[in-house]
C-alpha cells in the first residue's frame, strides 16, 4: 500500500493527516486488496514509532488513516470512534481552515452502510457518518474541500462539483461546470473564487462555483 494523500492543518501545519491505501486500476475495473481480502486477515494497526529522517508509517494493505502532530516525525493510526471496523477501500480527507477541529473524511468500506462522507468535531479523535448516500465515483474517485472561512461550508468533487452549506449532511450539484472536474481549489481570503482541474483544463469562478470560465493554461497531460 501507498500513500494516496496528505493534508495539513492550516492553522497549525504540524498536524497532518495521511491517507495510504491500494486500488489495482484496469481499463475495465477497479480492485482494491482491502476487497480481495477477508476482514479478518488485516494487519494489526502499528504503534508510531519516531522516525529519523520522517519516515511514512507501516501500514497494511487495506486503506488506513494515520494522523501526526509533529510535523510527520512519528504517526499514530485513526481507528473505531465512529469509522468502520471492516476494510477501507479508499479515503479522501480535508482540514477546514477556519476551524482546525472540524475534519472531513470521504470513505468507500467494504460494507455500503459504511461508506459516505463521515465529520469529525475534534480533530480526528472521534467521527460521526452525516451523509451515507455520497460514495467515490466509480471511475475517478471523489475528492473534498473545505471553505477556509466557513467550518459549515463544504465542496464534494466527483463527476461534478457539489456544495454543502450544513457541514456535509446535505449538498446541492453545481450544475453549470459541463466537464469532468478532478480536483479544486478554493482562494484562502475569498472562497467564492475557485479554480477546478478538469479534463479539459482549468476552469475559474468568482461567484461560489454558480459560473465557470475557462482558462488560459500551458499544454498539459492528464494522469490517473
Amino acid at each position: 500500500s501507498g500513500a494516496v494523500d496528505v493534508v495539513f492543518d492550516p492553522q497549525n501545519p504540524k498536524t497532518l493527516f495521511a491517507v495510504f491505501s491500494e486500488v489495482t486500476r484496469t481499463p475495465w475495473s477497479e480492485v482494491s486488496t482491502a476487497a480481495a481480502a477477508s476482514s479478518s486477515s488485516a494487519a494489526a494497526a502499528p504503534t508510531p514509532v519516531p522516525a529519523s529522517p520522517p519516515a511514512a508509517p507501516a501500514v497494511s494493505t487495506e486503506a488506513a488513516l494515520y494522523k501526526s502532530i509533529d510535523g510527520g516525525s512519528t504517526w499514530a493510526p485513526l481507528t473505531a470512534h465512529g469509522l468502520p471496523e471492516e476494510p477501507i477501500q479508499r479515503i479522501a480527507i480535508t482540514v477546514s481552515a477556519a476551524d482546525s477541529n472540524r475534519v472531513y473524511a470521504l470513505l468507500d468500506a467494504d460494507a455500503d452502510k459504511d461508506s459516505g462522507l463521515y465529520r469529525s468535531s475534534d480533530a480526528g479523535d472521534s467521527w460521526q457518518l452525516v451523509s451515507p448516500s455520497i460514495e467515490p465515483s466509480a471511475n475517478a474517485f471523489s475528492h473534498i474541500a473545505a471553505d477556509p472561512k466557513v467550518a459549515e461550508s463544504l465542496y464534494l468533487i466527483r463527476d461534478a462539483v457539489y456544495h454543502s452549506s450544513d457541514a456535509g449532511v446535505t449538498f446541492t450539484r453545481l450544475t453549470t461546470l459541463t466537464h469532468h472536474p478532478e480536483s479544486l481549489w478554493l482562494d484562502p481570503a475569498d472562497p467564492a473564487r475557485m479554480i477546478a482541474s478538469t479534463s479539459a483544463g482549468p476552469f475559474i469562478s468568482t461567484d461560489a462555483g454558480r459560473n465557470w470560465n475557462a482558462g488560459s493554461p500551458p499544454q498539459t497531460s492528464r494522469f490517473n
